[in-house]
C-alpha cells in the first residue's frame, strides 16, 4: 500500500474523514485504532473494506444492540453469557442458542460498526493509530459495502451541526477497488 495518509495522529474532525476514505482507496489492510474522549475504538480493513469493528465501549456490544433491538431479553442475555468462554465467543452461544438466528446477528454486528464508525467520526479530539498488515487473530468479515457504512455511520451522528460543519464539504467519492 502506497503511504498516501499518515499512520498517526491526532483526530481533527475535518481531515479525519478523508483518512477513511484514503484507506477505502489505497486498499489498505491492517487495524485503525482511535482513542477519543470516551471509549478506544479500532476498525479492520482488508483491501480497503472495513471488516469488522471493536469497543470497549458498553453500547457497542453485541449483546445491548441485540436487547436494544428487542431481539433478546436481558435474562436470555445473561444465559447466554454464562456459557461464553474461550473458543465459545459469543455470537456462536448466540446462534447455537435459538435466541436469535444469524440474519439478525449479522444485522447487529453492522449496527456495532455503523456505531462505532458514527463515534468516531463524531470525535473532536482524539488520536489514531493505523498499524498496516495488522489483523486480529480470527478476524471475521462481515462483508459491508464501505461506502454504505460511512454513509449510514454519517446519518447515526446525531449533532446535524457537526455533520453540515465538517462533513458537507467531503468532496471525496468513494470508489470501489480492484
Amino acid at each position: 500500500m502506497a503511504e498516501a495518509f499518515p499512520v498517526s495522529g491526532n483526530i481533527d474532525p475535518q481531515s479525519f474523514p478523508h483518512l477513511l476514505v484514503d484507506l477505502h482507496r489505497h486498499g489498505a489492510t491492517g487495524s485503525l485504532k482511535v482513542n477519543g474522549p470516551v471509549h478506544p475504538k479500532a476498525l479492520y480493513f482488508r483491501g480497503g473494506r472495513v471488516l469488522f469493528g471493536s469497543s470497549n465501549d458498553p453500547k457497542d456490544q453485541l449483546g445491548a444492540i441485540l436487547i436494544e433491538s428487542g431481539r433478546i431479553t436481558r435474562d436470555q442475555l445473561d444465559e447466554v453469557n454464562a456459557k461464553v468462554g474461550p473458543g465459545n465467543p459469543l455470537a456462536k452461544v448466540l446462534a447455537e442458542s435459538g435466541f436469535v438466528n444469524q440474519r439478525e446477528l449479522g444485522e447487529a454486528a453492522r449496527m456495532k460498526v455503523e456505531r462505532i464508525l458514527a463515534d468516531v467520526l463524531a470525535w473532536d479530539s482524539g488520536t489514531f493509530e493505523f498499524e498496516d498488515g495488522v489483523l486480529p487473530k480470527g478476524a471475521i468479515d462481515l462483508k459491508l459495502s464501505t461506502e454504505r457504512l460511512v454513509l449510514e455511520s454519517i446519518r447515526r451522528i446525531s449533532d446535524r451541526n457537526f455533520v453540515l460543519r465538517y462533513l458537507d464539504g467531503l468532496d471525496e467519492r468513494l470508489v470501489a477497488t480492484g
